[in-house]
């Protein structure tokens, strides 16, 4: 999604928050039209069509939902010192888009380590299961604000796909620990999720769009990771 607005940055994380919590948002699916919808409502609603459009029986019942974030301030005006992380309202104004909520006390142990690679100058903010950008002299330069769309989006399918194989690892580490034997079908792609895990957790900056936010997010499925892999 997409927000646009002249909101100074003492306010921009609250007016995000308030976008994200409103009701005034419409889904149509074919003939089917419902208003006043929370985005949470919407996306509950399309997860459970996709899930009944994927499978050729009824749905499986969904797991337990997991809320995931990604924002990032595109386009900024004013003087790059005023986005400085040592201004307090800079501070707030990230610990609180981290979270889609309002500005919030930032604690600086949640933001990721500098990329070693100077061109690379953008600080991301690690808050449960979301996260922000914050790349000042790509807001306020017009021709470098692309670069921050197509990092954002990349930052939304890295987190995707690994929120979608750490399911997969965690089912069958669920079965492991029933004693339940993992399907031999099934098993070919137990181990090719964690496969992919373990790749995007060694990392390489220039393929998983920063390897520190992929540890971050991989790092509470290692352990159930290794155990499954012994058992298979």
């Amino acid at each position: 999604m997409t927000a646009i607005g002249p909101w100074p940055l003492d306010a921009l994380a609250s007016g995000l928050a308030t976008i994200r919590d409103g009701r005034q948002w419409t889904l149509t699916i074919g003939d089917r039209t419902s208003s006043r919808r929370s985005l949470e409502g919407i996306a509950t609603n399309l997860r459970d069509d996709a899930a009944r459009w994927l499978t050729d029986q009824s749905a499986p019942e969904p797991g337990p939902q997991a809320v995931l974030s990604a924002a990032a301030p595109i386009a900024g005006e004013g003087d790059e010192a005023a986005f400085s992380l040592d201004n307090e309202t800079a501070k707030s104004c990230l610990a609180g888009l981290a979270v889609l909520g309002p500005p919030g006390a930032l604690n600086p142990g949640r933001i990721l380590e500098t990329n070693t690679d100077t061109r690379l100058g953008g600080r991301f903010y690690v808050v449960g299961g979301g996260h922000a950008i914050w790349h000042p002299a790509y807001m306020l330069n017009k021709a470098k604000r692309n670069k921050l769309v197509c990092l954002l989006r990349n930052h939304g399918d890295l987190v995707a796909h690994i929120t979608a194989m750490a399911g997969i690892v965690s089912r069958a580490g669920d079965m492991v620990a029933g004693h339940i034997p993992i399907p031999i079908a099934t098993q070919p792609l137990v181990r090719k999720a964690i496969e992919r895990l373990e790749q995007l957790y060694q990392g390489d900056k220039e393929k998983t769009y920063r390897s520190g936010l992929a540890k971050k997010r991989i790092e509470p499925t290692l352990e159930t990771a290794r155990s499954v892999r012994k058992a298979l």
